[in-house]
């Protein structure tokens, strides 16, 4: 029975990580790096957390082995923004090439370390996340939100630039 959740849990994370990279792959840079009124941040950045607290709490918190590269954190970490950008910023289809790397890696994960505890719990109030498994449910609920916010920035960018 465990085993059949795990699956499920990955399939569903997988469902979720194809339907962004396809969504992604229609997008044009311009379109990516256009940060429209009211919004804290681009599509771009947007990306780049997606893939950022992924790694965070798929890799990075339970110890598993990546080459992610760290200054990603201060890309897109939990609290920045595209406008403190200076540097050694991904291009989109950088960040596309490593999602599809990412999903392949998330599909080697080992389901014995599912029920594993954390050194410490991750408090993101008013969760506390305590297993391997916890990580990995609100990676799947984190990523679907901010498909969600891509969507929208992508229909908003292309909006406004047909009536322009």
């Amino acid at each position: 029975m465990f085993m059949n959740f795990w699956n499920q849990q990955k399939n569903i994370f997988n469902r979720s990580h194809v339907t962004l990279i396809k969504m992604l792959k229609s997008i044009a840079e311009v379109v990516a790096n256009h940060q429209p009124k009211g919004f804290n941040n681009s599509l771009h950045w947007n990306v780049g957390h997606i893939l950022t607290i992924n790694e965070q709490l798929l890799f990075l918190l339970p110890n598993h082995p990546t080459e992610f590269p760290l200054h990603y954190i201060e890309l897109f970490g939990q609290g920045t923004k595209p406008t403190e950008f200076q540097e050694n910023v991904p291009s989109l289809e950088t960040l596309i090439d490593q999602l599809i790397d990412q999903k392949t890696r998330v599909e080697e994960l080992a389901v014995q370390g599912f029920d594993l505890k954390l050194t410490e719990p991750l408090l993101l109030e008013p969760l506390s996340l305590e297993t391997n498994g916890e990580l990995f449910n609100f990676a799947i609920y984190h990523q679907g939100e901010h498909t969600g916010f891509i969507n929208a920035l992508k229909n908003i960018v292309e909006i406004a630039e047909v009536q322009n």
